[in-house]
């Protein structure tokens, strides 16, 4: 179990429960939200199952910046993979703006490093991290869209109950050759819908 006060650690994700029921755990800087520690070097290994990806979104944000938008002080670095270099680092960030939306690791492996210097310290960051199907599953992937051909794309179902996965996030990047456009056509659509006095509140 990880906690705020630790400089790094180990995230099991690992599932092997059948249904696939997804994970998910908070990572955050030492003592966040107050301020972090000077002379950081903290490092959090992540681990999902195998075939199985790591979806990850930045919920906060305020580490140290550099005075030409840079990170040379203070910085949260992410490593696609098992192993720290230029080629599998993802994400370097500071500042006070944290990322849009969620992004997701390659494989089952991610790591997260934090990194301080000596002097001045700001609020820290917290991130979630969550265990989802991959593309070996079923679950997004790249695809390659073929001329005067349809391609069914459906998403993984549970076999118990018929019915999707809670809490699987499956993206596609769709590419035809160059100068031929993509065509989709949704024939079917079964998604949960809100409670009436729910809907009716917004």
């Amino acid at each position: 179990m990880i906690t705020s006060s630790d400089c790094g650690g180990d995230a099991n994700l690992v599932t092997d429960q059948q249904p696939f029921r997804s994970q998910s755990v908070y990572i955050t800087s030492p003592a966040f939200p107050l301020p972090y520690h000077y002379s950081l070097d903290c490092v959090w290994n992540i681990t999902a199952s195998s075939d199985y990806i790591i979806s990850y979104k930045f919920t906060d944000l305020n580490i140290e910046m550099g005075v030409q938008g840079d990170c040379p002080f203070d910085s949260v670095e992410v490593f696609d993979g098992k192993e720290f270099n230029n080629q599998s680092r993802k994400l370097i960030i500071c500042g006070d703006k944290a990322p849009d939306g969620e992004m997701k690791s390659s494989g089952s492996g991610l790591l997260v490093r934090c990194r301080s210097d000596h002097s001045t310290s700001f609020d820290g960051f917290r991130m979630v991290l969550t265990a989802t199907l991959g593309p070996s599953k079923g679950c997004g992937g790249p695809l390659k869209a073929l001329e005067n051909e349809w391609t069914k794309l459906n998403v993984p179902i549970d076999p118990q109950t018929e019915n999707y996965y809670p809490n699987i996030r499956c993206e596609r990047n769709i590419e035809a050759e160059r100068g031929n456009l993509i065509e989709i056509r949704l024939i079917e659509l079964k998604l949960e819908q809100k409670p009436p006095q729910q809907a009716q509140q917004q």
